[in-house]
């Protein structure tokens, strides 16, 4: 069974004109009548035509201020001064710097900096001489301080097996079995025993008392 056409609406009916006098005045004929095709139109269709096809603005050479390099533009006016975006870009970001170096404070290092006297470097393995920026610098350069700092944090933590995640150290506490008393570094903060065996002799005490 074949379903019905699908309903679609007629074409709108086009409007139409009086017949109207065109605007140009200056051509061979003189003026003439024509059908407008909108409200708006004010000329016919030949005489935009024609006026389309006027020769444009004759062309003007000027100097880029950015790249010094010659270009040709049609445009009028004064405020035309670079031969692209690129330039006017490059030209903008110098500018920029050169008032941000203008309106600079002087570093507060380079004020204190003859000062301080000069120190030792506090890496391990470094031990060079230099000359610090404050008074609380105690590294030479970056890489001897990074490089104390992660072993710092290295320190705190230990590994647990192969290819897990470090685990962060936890402090020495005394085993809670009675009657063992042995020191211990436990592998987390729940850690209680020191080894499997006091863990199951505390847990077969607790059971005891309890009546099991």
């Amino acid at each position: 069974m074949s379903s019905a056409p699908a309903y679609t609406s007629p074409p709108r009916p086009r409007r139409h004109f009086d017949y109207r006098t065109c605007i140009i005045t200056d051509t061979p004929d003189g003026p003439h009548q024509f059908m407008p095709e909108q409200e708006s139109q004010v000329m016919c269709r030949l005489c935009q035509v024609r006026l389309s096809s006027r020769p444009q603005k004759p062309e003007r050479t000027l100097i880029c201020q950015e790249c010094k390099q010659p270009f040709t533009t049609t445009m009028r006016g004064t405020s035309l001064k670079y031969c692209g975006p690129t330039c006017r870009y490059r030209h903008d970001q110098k500018r920029k710097a050169e008032k941000y170096a203008a309106e600079r404070v002087p570093d507060r290092a380079t004020k204190v900096r003859g000062s301080i006297p000069t120190r030792m470097c506090a890496h391990p393995s470094c031990g060079a001489e230099f000359t610090p920026a404050c008074k609380h610098a105690a590294f030479c350069s970056r890489e001897c301080r990074d490089d104390v700092r992660r072993a710092r944090e290295r320190a705190k933590y230990i590994p647990v097996g192969t290819g897990n995640k470090p685990r962060k150290r936890q402090p020495a506490r005394i085993c809670d079995r009675a009657g063992c008393g042995t020191e211990f570094t436990p592998g987390n903060a729940k850690g209680r025993y020191c080894s499997p065996i006091c863990r199951r002799q505390a847990w077969e005490a607790r059971k005891k008392e309890i009546g099991l």
